[in-house]
């Protein structure tokens, strides 16, 4: 591999407030993978064991659903204020037309696991999935009254789906023939479905368009198109470990989330991504905004977190200081340089599985520190600097 240098700008710590993602008591350990608001107040999420929690107060306090399914509800979207759709194992379809009071059951014609529902309108909606043996594309026209396969390829596994419009929409997976990651493309309302060249090997988890032509995939890496999906590059996340939702409120600022709690933003669309202190190890499996500052995401063991700014732990305001590391990617040393810290501060390198793999104090004045690196195995480290036990400044590095 050639070698390279990885350069990130650092972001440092102006105005440290309260914690700013907060937990939301959830009332269930119960895994939740999906959640979407109908308003500021209004909002549902759907996990483990046909779970349905709703808020009718902005998350301060969630209130179960009786679902009729103990399936597992992957995710959950609305086209308005009452009328909802959630999907999940052995082909559940559910909708309420109540704002979640009752759920009716839905023949979807399948078994599979349904990953992922859109609607476009009140009468069209998608849904798609996958098991073992097959992928699957849904389709109503009725308000999900009855349920049609749309004819695609077989050995396609699905696992989130979009629409820009009626016609033009986009279904992520992995294609288990070639062996990359899957995005198809549709400008006739499903009907037919043209693969795109991804450029990764890892299955996408996660699609979000802001409109005919910018999108972004999440997954193992970050993709992003600015052509409708015609070429995709690869952006850097900064963080070691997969992503699973991903959510833009504009053509600049973004989020996603994934393992082990991550966090990250972007506001000048995706060129730098910042991670976000979410203050939990829990795996995040979906995020929503409602707007620039009201945000949601939801996990593993319940776990609900909101935001009322944004995210904002530390400024965004980039520093025009920088952090790097050289050589990159390394096989036996490496090092860190930095700014010098004001105080004694703390140097933490983490591994893929997100334990700390090595750390030791700084020293203040101190401008680099020498890591010996021969023992670690091959993979991505994630080094952490902290400063009075705030976060200073991060960066990747490859063991080769």
């Amino acid at each position: 591999m050639k070698k390279f240098y990885l350069l990130l700008i650092i972001i440092f710590t102006v105005n440290i407030a309260s914690a700013q993602w907060t937990t939301q008591a959830s009332g269930t350990s119960n895994e939740l993978y999906s959640v979407f608001f109908t308003s500021t107040n209004t909002g549902y999420t759907t996990g483990n064991a046909g779970t349905i929690l709703k808020t009718n107060n902005g998350g301060l306090s969630w209130a179960p659903l009786n679902s009729g399914t103990s399936y597992t509800l992957c995710s959950v979207f609305f086209s308005d204020v009452n009328t909802g759709y959630a999907v999940g194992s052995h082909g559940i379809i559910i909708k309420t037309v109540n704002g979640g009071t009752n759920w009716i059951v839905q023949s979807s014609g399948t078994s599979i696991t349904l990953f992922s529902v859109y609607f476009v309108n009140t009468n069209t909606g998608y849904a798609v999935g996958y098991d073992s043996n097959n992928g699957q594309i849904l389709k109503t026209t009725n308000g999900g009254t009855t349920w049609s396969t749309v004819n695609v390829t077989s050995y396609y596994s699905f696992s989130s789906i979009i629409f820009i419009n009626t016609n033009t929409g986009f279904a992520v997976g992995y294609d288990n023939n070639n062996h990359v990651g899957l995005i198809l493309k549709t400008t006739d309302g499903g009907t037919t479905w043209t693969p795109q060249n991804s450029g990764t090997v890892q299955l996408i988890k996660s699609v979000f368009f802001i409109d005919a032509n910018i999108g972004y995939t999440v997954g193992d890496y970050i993709l992003k198109t600015t052509n409708g999906g015609s070429t995709w590059t690869t952006q850097t996340s900064g963080i070691p470990y997969s992503l699973k939702s991903i959510y833009f409120i504009d053509a600049n600022t973004g989020y996603a989330v994934g393992g082990y709690g991550n966090i990250i933003k972007t506001t000048n669309g995706g060129m730098n991504w910042i991670s976000q202190t979410s203050n939990t190890s829990e795996s995040l499996n979906s995020v929503f905004f409602l707007n620039a500052n009201i945000g949601y995401s939801v996990g593993q063991n319940g776990k609900i977190l909101k935001t009322t700014n944004g995210g904002l732990g530390i400024s965004e305001v980039f520093s025009k200081n920088y952090i790097q590391i050289s050589p990159n990617p390394a096989t036996i040393k490496t090092t860190i340089f930095y700014p010098p810290f004001n105080i004694d501060g703390q140097l933490l390198i983490y591994n893929m599985l997100g334990h700390i793999e090595y750390e030791e104090k700084i020293l203040k004045s101190t401008s680099k520190a020498e890591l010996n690196i021969q023992s670690y195995k091959t993979g991505l480290y994630k080094v952490i600097l902290k400063e009075n036990g705030l976060l200073k400044g991060q960066i990747s590095f490859i063991k080769q």
